[in-house]
């Protein structure tokens, strides 16, 4: 059978307007109600119900699932930032306070909908589940924007209370970060086990046992990535020296190397993961957190190169740096630098109107 190329065709009009109007209006109310009350995704998912459908229908199918896609890239790159925002310190003593607090999330609403269906309205317990657990899903892309926002925009003013607000660096910060995580794994589990569990609509299903033991099981393997010192040090190793390497062939500034290096790690284990059965946004944090483990590291190089400055190795290190760096080299400088501008400004809010 032949194929035939896509013929260009300009865009009605009509058709750049809708666009246009809809990308603007997503940032500007963003604004808005950042602005007023502090809850900006709520300006986005306004701009969202009005545009899309049901209400009033004026994007065309076709482009709803063409910003649904771009705005899930929007969501991986946001979960991801997160993870290089992560302190693993902080995040490892407060793993039994995040269980409890991701465990009351996804408890609560399945037993209080389960009393009120089951008891109340005399529903099926599987209905009645299938319910709880709907209501008990985590938006992560939602956690991890609330809480970039809140380090983004705090309410003082002042250059040295910003910096002691940033609530991703506090324990309440990485309390909900850490619960967000388990929420979506365990939300992950709960999509897989009800048609598991029903079976009603005559296609094949996994086995109950695998549906719960593999995604379960692929998150601990992901998480173990961050936890363990010595598997962790070996792959922030590895990382560093491909950083350093890349730079040194490539003769490019450390800028590109980190945004080549973030598109690659982050596109190979967020593939592995959803390849091996397990959350994609997990995937990406991870990569997140690996990622910012480099950049602390080289950071902690830094003050020991500036504490013996007789070494003459160090020394030269040191001069190279500060005559060479024309621009920031680590990941997170380079995220923000290359890529958050157009999540920001595009893949954020096309996801958020998407909801």
């Amino acid at each position: 059978m032949s194929t035939r190329a896509a013929v260009y065709h300009e865009p009605a009009l009509p058709d750049i307007l809708v666009a246009s109007s809809y990308l603007y209006l997503l940032n500007l109310a963003y604004w808005v109600v950042e602005k007023t009350c502090h809850a900006g995704l709520v300006g986005n998912i306004i701009i969202g119900i009005i545009y899309g459908t049901p209400l009033s229908g004026i994007l065309q199918p076709a482009w709803e699932a063409t910003f649904w896609l771009l705005g899930y890239i929007g969501l991986i790159l946001l979960v991801f930032e997160g993870g290089l925002h992560t302190d693993l310190k902080l995040f490892r003593e407060n793993v039994a306070l995040s269980i409890v607090t991701a465990g009351t999330g996804i408890a609560a609403p399945i037993g209080l909908t389960l009393l009120l269906f089951h008891f109340g309205f005399h529903l099926s317990l599987m209905d009645s589940f299938a319910a709880g657990a709907a209501l008990a899903a985590t938006s992560l892309g939602t956690t991890f924007a609330v809480l970039e926002s809140s380090s983004r925009s705090p309410k003082e003013t002042s250059s040295e209370v910003s910096a002691t607000t940033d609530i991703r660096h506090t324990r309440i910060g990485c309390t909900l970060l850490a619960a967000a995580l388990i929420d979506d794994i365990l939300g992950l589990v709960l999509a897989a086990v009800i048609p598991s569990i029903r079976n009603t609509d005559g296609e094949h299903h996994k086995p109950l046992a695998e549906a719960i033991a593999r995604p379960i099981g692929v998150s601990i393997a992901l998480f173990l990535l961050v936890e363990i010192g010595p598997l962790r040090r070996g792959l922030v190793i590895c990382l560093s020296m491909a950083h350093r390497k890349a730079r040194s062939w490539m003769r490019v500034d450390g800028t590109s190397i980190c945004t080549l290096l973030i598109v690659i790690t982050l596109s190979g284990l967020v593939a592995a993961a959803h390849y091996a059965g397990a959350s994609v946004l997990l995937g990406a944090w991870v990569t997140g957190a690996l990622l910012g483990e480099v950049d602390r590291g080289e950071h902690r190089d830094h003050d020991l190169e500036e504490t013996h400055p007789t070494d003459p190795q160090l020394s030269e290190i040191v001069a190279e740096s500060q005559g060479q760096r024309t621009t920031p080299s680590t990941f997170i400088a380079a995220f923000e630098y290359r890529i958050a501008p157009i999540q920001n400004i595009i893949l954020a809010p096309l996801f958020f109107g998407a909801i």
